[in-house]
């Protein structure tokens, strides 16, 4: 069998994408759907990841707090004390949240099951014998 070499040429941009106006902003986009299916299909994972992150910093802020008041000083870091409490309880809600969130998705699931199973008995008994 014989195999030649064809030469293939591209044409030239005749005008900008409508689709994609830069890659930065198709990267954003993309983010943004990813973070999307994610939070809709696995919102447990996210959002304990999210807060265990969020009540990580706050733990640590909350520790360095604990190492200057061990010291002798901790009068001057009092803010230090206020943001790791707070960052702490966003933490924990957010991770309530999660909770919240795949408990829906579940009750979501169970109501598309149920649906379809609704359908499936109409279906049967709309057929004649």
């Amino acid at each position: 069998m014989a195999i030649i070499s064809v030469p293939i040429g591209v044409n030239g941009e005749t005008r900008p994408s409508r689709l994609v106006k830069s890659i930065a902003s198709y990267v954003g986009r993309s983010i943004l759907t990813i973070m999307r299916i994610s939070i809709t299909y696995r919102p447990l994972r996210f959002f304990v990841r999210l807060g265990g992150v969020i009540f990580l910093v706050g733990f640590l802020i909350g520790a360095r707090f604990l190492s200057f008041y061990l010291g002798g000083d901790g009068g001057g870091h009092i803010q230090s004390l206020i943001l790791a409490s707070m960052l702490m309880s966003m933490g924990f809600i957010v991770v309530i949240t999660g909770v919240l969130a795949d408990l829906i998705a579940v009750n979501r699931k169970l109501l598309e099951q149920t649906l379809w199973r609704l359908k499936k008995l109409e279906e049967n008994r709309d057929e004649p014998d």
